[in-house]
């Protein structure tokens, strides 16, 4: 698992439009939390976490592999409802049917058992239980490629795209709920991967490029998550029920 190698840090430096969507997937989180029982599996530094204390979350049990990171949760949520441990989402230390919600953005592209990691959150829910998902669409950050090529980041294990993913959420739960952040037009999309096909990096490159053009425009607004397939999505976000 390499996800302790790539971290939102709100108080390092990250382009804005990736703080954005960090904060936001956790805004919109909040709304499913209030006095239930939720997992934050790699939960990182804790900003996240501290949100959803906020929110009325009854309590708050955070998870990440990487002890740095699990020690600036603790500084960053100090509150009698939320502790933080070192853990992987692959086995997390709780029993079966324990949560009520179970959140874990920005997680399954760095996981080598992706099936391991759904089975795990599958565990820990209880009945009628939410899990809350994002990852990177690989439709707009890697197009061309497929789910067996490496991705651009070095950090991703793989990436998908939303009926890649859909036909490994539905094995598993009840109903599949989709919202995005930022969704581009499809021909904008199209173009990309035509691109993508015959210059893999130079597609990845050029749609960098249009977002660091923008940066002056960037805003939260333009990253709240949004439901249904409106465009492509750059990060695609699942809320399913067991």
């Amino acid at each position: 698992m390499k996800i302790e190698e790539e971290r939102c840090d709100l108080k390092g430096f990250s382009p804005a439009w990736v703080r954005h969507q960090h904060i936001e997937r956790y805004r919109w989180a909040s709304r499913y939390v209030a006095g239930l029982r939720v997992v934050d599996a790699a939960c990182g530094t804790g900003y996240g976490s501290a949100m959803l204390v906020r929110a009325g979350a009854g309590r708050i049990d955070g998870f990440d592999i990487s002890a740095e990171a699990v020690a600036q949760a603790s500084r960053v949520c100090k509150s009698p409802s939320a502790r933080f441990a070192v853990a992987s989402a692959l086995q997390l230390p709780a029993a079966d049917a324990t949560y009520d919600v179970y959140i874990s953005f920005e997680t399954i592209e760095h996981v080598d058992d992706d099936e391991g990691f759904l089975a795990e959150a599958v565990r820990v829910l209880r009945p009628g239980g939410l899990l809350l998902l994002s990852t990177p669409n690989r439709q707009v950050l890697d197009p061309g490629t497929s789910i067996h090529d490496r991705p651009f980041n070095r950090y991703h294990v793989r990436e998908y795209i939303r009926e890649e993913l859909e036909a490994k959420l539905r094995s598993r739960f009840a109903s599949v709920e989709w919202y995005g952040q930022r969704s581009f037009a499809d021909g904008y999309v199209q173009w990309l991967n035509h691109m993508g096909r015959r210059w893999p990096s130079l597609a990845v490159k050029v749609h960098q490029a249009r977002k660091c053009a923008g940066l002056l425009w960037e805003s939260p607004d333009r990253h709240v998550p949004t439901p249904g397939p409106r465009g492509a999505a750059e990060i695609l976000i699942a809320a399913c029920r067991t």
